[in-house]
């Protein structure tokens, strides 16, 4: 298993993965894009792509989100001169190739939760692309609270490599308040400097480092309906473990190994992701940051999705209920065992919208479609540009030929100038993208990933055309052999 990653660092930051011997997938390269669409045939290793871009995304942000670096003899020197200034490299560590891949490959059989040994050989190799003279175009002034007379910034000029740390102290007035004022310590001062350095690190550097990626898998249906009954599980095994532990047990280790393994399933990283972001669902609320000039999109993305759930969810004790209207206006309270599939699986959707949406993270999707009727697999590809626009990357894995087609309509619309054909679409400025934001791949038979044309008229959708048209001309056989009988009677 060999995968090779390439990041461009820029606003807009992509990855270039290369794939070898991936469960199915024998070769192929995948490049994101603000939004990225992987299609094909069953059983020829889609999940396996977006839980491995899953687990990189993670293991990228976790590297470079302890990438600031400050010690105690540049806090000393900042506490004497009042300034500190040097190259943007100095402050952020240099990215360690080997160490990196070996931690990536090391762990992918315990992320996929690989009991077999199928990657126990996995391999990956990364190389990085910091493009400095874009590091050098970022400017920013921030600043922290060192004590109580003092504050502390870090600074950067556009065009300039260098990264300036100040410290301010307040004018007072008050002769013996002066005389009490404390200098701050050296380790006062790198608890600050270690902070600051971490926000510009990715905040303004690798802005896509700020949030976690956010994954809904196909099994999230299940996972919502029975959440409930794998944490009495779980919590089963603990109780058992911990009754083991206070009788004299011969080779406990591997008893307790056997209680987990004969009541505990195991399952992979994305998995356990969807467990735990229902299960943190039920505490306190999760506040985001809408900024004041994306309300308005806010606001539109979810309306899309109250169209497509048809209703709201509430969390009720440990109960997850599904609130929809009768034909008659009133309210009904469902709970999650008796509400549709389309309600089930969406109900991670809805919890990452108010929950965890901002610009410039990612959001992978396998099967948006799931348990949708056509006509709300358009609303969802719908769902998915307004995200797109809106600052969110994102991935999906697909069979839908509607999700795609939609998408297209909306790349054909984005380079028609007659508002009126717009409007008559229902399409506004959120709604539109074009295609060199949109990058699409498909996997063959004999699993080798290959990406697929675009143009104005967006992807070419050639795998869905091939499976219709075959449809199709059945179709036309057997209504051209009803017809003639007709004609004989």
């Amino acid at each position: 298993f060999f995968i090779k990653v390439h990041f461009l660092f820029e606003k807009r930051c992509f990855m270039n993965i290369t794939f070898e011997n991936l469960g199915f997938i024998k070769k192929g390269n995948i490049k994101t894009n603000d939004i990225t669409i992987i299609f094909g045939p069953n059983n020829v290793g889609k999940t396996y792509l977006s839980y491995s871009i899953y687990s990189m995304m993670k293991e990228y942000r976790n590297y470079f989100f302890n990438a600031g670096y400050v010690n105690n003899k540049m806090a000393a020197a900042l506490i004497s001169d009042g300034v500190y200034e040097d190259t943007i490299s100095s402050f952020i560590r240099g990215l360690d190739q080997n160490e990196l891949c070996n931690k990536i490959s090391g762990g992918l059989p315990r992320f996929f939760k690989d009991t077999h040994g199928l990657l126990k050989e996995a391999k990956v190799k990364v190389n990085e692309n910091i493009d400095s003279n874009k590091l050098n175009q970022v400017s920013f002034r921030v600043t922290i609270s060192l004590s109580h007379n003092f504050k502390m910034f870090i600074s950067k000029v556009k065009g300039d490599d260098k990264l300036k740390f100040t410290i301010d102290e307040a004018e007072i007035s008050d002769e013996d308040a002066v005389k009490q004022i404390r200098k701050p310590t050296i380790k006062e001062t790198l608890s600050r400097m270690q902070i600051l350095i971490r926000y510009v690190v990715t905040t303004k550097f690798f802005d896509f480092l700020e949030k976690e990626p956010f994954i809904i898998t196909s099994e999230r249906t299940g996972i919502s309906l029975f959440l409930k009954e794998i944490d009495k599980n779980r919590n089963n095994v603990v109780n058992t473990i911990a009754l083991e532990s206070y009788g004299i047990v011969e080779d406990s280790d591997n008893t307790i190994k056997n209680i987990i393994e004969d009541r505990v399933s195991i399952f992979a990283e994305p998995i356990n992701h969807n467990i735990n972001v229902i299960r943190d669902s039920f505490g306190s609320v999760r506040k985001i940051t809408i900024e004041k000039n994306d309300v308005s999109n806010y606001k539109k993305i979810m309306s899309t999705l109250s169209d497509l759930i048809g209703g709201n969810y509430k969390l009720l004790n440990e109960d997850i209920l599904f609130l929809a209207k009768s034909p008659n206006g009133e309210s009904i309270s469902i709970p999650m065992s008796m509400t549709s599939g389309a309600g089930k699986s969406m109900f991670l959707m809805d919890v990452f919208l108010r929950r965890y949406i901002s610009k410039n993270s990612y959001l992978i999707i396998d099967e948006p479609e799931l348990n949708l009727h056509p006509k709300n697999q358009i609303k969802m590809a719908e769902l998915l540009v307004r995200l797109s626009n809106y600052g969110v990357k994102v991935i999906i894995t697909t069979h839908s030929d509607y999700i795609v087609k939609e998408i297209n309509n909306r790349i054909m619309a984005s380079s028609v100038h007659d508002s009126s054909v717009l409007s008559k679409l229902g399409y506004d400025n959120i709604d539109l993208i074009s295609h060199d934001k949109v990058n699409a791949f498909t996997i063959s038979a004999e699993g080798v990933i290959s990406e697929v044309d675009k143009d104005e008229f967006g992807i070419n959708a050639r795998l869905f055309d091939e499976a219709i048209l075959d449809v199709d001309s059945r179709s036309e056989v057997l209504i051209g052999n009803l017809m003639e009988g007709v004609k004989d009677d």
